[in-house]
């Protein structure tokens, strides 16, 4: 849980910093998680489309052979 703005001030410079550095990681971590899902469903589609496209270049070299 990130720490309030309130606590942060009573926190000496450098621990201040070091209490941002881990809320941003925190709300990075969350965001990439967040991502997981789409970047799943972008490589399905990906794969799926490079399948459409070799069986179509198979089709048209099957006819051009005949």
């Amino acid at each position: 849980m990130p720490l309030r703005k309130k606590t942060l001030r009573h926190m000496p410079p450098e621990t201040r910093k070091v209490a941002r550095l881990v809320n941003d990681l925190a709300s990075v971590e969350r965001r990439l998680k967040n991502l997981l899902p789409t970047i799943q469903r972008m490589e399905v589609w990906e794969r799926a489309d490079l399948k459409r496209q070799a069986a179509q270049e198979e089709s048209q070299r099957r006819l051009r052979k005949e």
